[in-house]
């Protein structure tokens, strides 16, 4: 895993319980993390084009005040 944190000894004990190698458990939280990373970064971009539409709209209000 490229972004990890420090093994947390609870987390290691449960994987040893569950008789789950570690490498696949590594591989299982890194596809996890890629997907958290890809959704996370739709909701950036929709909120970026949302904030960006709003200012827009503002800026014509104040450019252009109804009548």
């Amino acid at each position: 895993m490229s972004e990890r944190e420090p093994d947390d000894p609870s987390l290691q004990s449960i994987i040893e319980g569950e008789g789950l190698p570690p490498e696949m458990v590594d591989q299982a939280v890194d596809e996890l993390f890629k997907m958290f990373k890809s959704g996370y970064g739709t909701i950036c971009i929709r909120l970026a084009e949302k904030l960006l539409d709003e200012a827009v709209r503002i800026a014509r209000e104040r450019t252009q005040p109804s009548e």
